[in-house]
């Protein structure tokens, strides 16, 4: 992937997701060329039980896709990975995407909409321009109604997912972002990862929006090499 060395700094501090924003920084600084970055999470059964106690989890999952296309009620499926990128100042043969802007928030005073509206202006995007947006919506009633104004705001033939591959995890945004890099290596988003469940192509930029709880909130925006 791409990012960008001509980054001020001081932009970088409040808003990028923690495990990409200390490479932005040092590539702000021209102090490295590219950097490995991984996500890990372990489902242990002390873990799995600990958070179940919790309303993390449903009872029973048989099928993790309509789970997430439809779920209802309490709870998601439990996950776990392991997901390496590497990141580079420069477009190469090998790159899958590039990483165009990202923005970190926490309990987001304006409307989500509103907050995304900004950040699409901030990057000089259109809403017109971005051709998919990935949410992560896990089955849980609660947590996926938070998706719910942006993927209204697009339409449900632009929106889509993927923890009905992963299961949930606190480092899923990481399996995310390597999902759709894929995608827009691919220029294509497959029928079983879209709403309406019909492959959506071509695909050039890509939206990927998380939160936690409604509480923490990331946007990263990506677009084809």
């Amino acid at each position: 992937m791409e990012t960008f060395k001509e980054i001020d700094v001081r932009s970088l501090l409040p808003q990028q997701p923690p495990f990409v924003m200390d490479v932005l920084l040092l590539f702000a600084k021209s102090e490295i060329g590219t950097a490995l970055v991984t996500g890990n999470d372990e489902m242990t059964p002390a873990y799995f039980t600990f958070l179940k106690r919790l309303g993390y989890w449903k009872d029973e999952v048989s099928d993790s896709l309509a789970l997430v296309k439809n779920g209802c009620g309490e709870g998601s499926f439990a996950g776990e990975g392991s997901v390496s990128v590497v990141l580079s100042d420069k477009i190469s043969e090998h790159s899958y995407a590039r990483i165009v802007g990202s923005d970190l928030f926490y309990r987001p005073q304006d409307t989500i909409v509103k907050r995304l509206q900004h950040f699409l202006a901030e990057n000089n995007i259109s809403a017109d321009e971005i051709d998919w947006v990935l949410t992560g919506q896990n089955g849980d009633s609660a947590n996926d109604a938070v998706y719910q104004p942006v993927i209204d705001y697009f339409g449900k033939e632009k929106s889509g997912f993927y923890k009905h591959i992963c299961g949930e995890f606190f480092t899923a945004s990481a399996f995310g972002l390597m999902v759709a890099s894929v995608f827009l290596k691919q220029r294509s988003v497959p029928a079983h990862a879209t709403l309406n469940g019909v492959e959506k192509k071509p695909v050039n930029k890509m939206l990927i929006y998380n939160h936690f709880k409604n509480k923490d909130h990331s946007f990263i925006l990506l677009s084809s090499c």
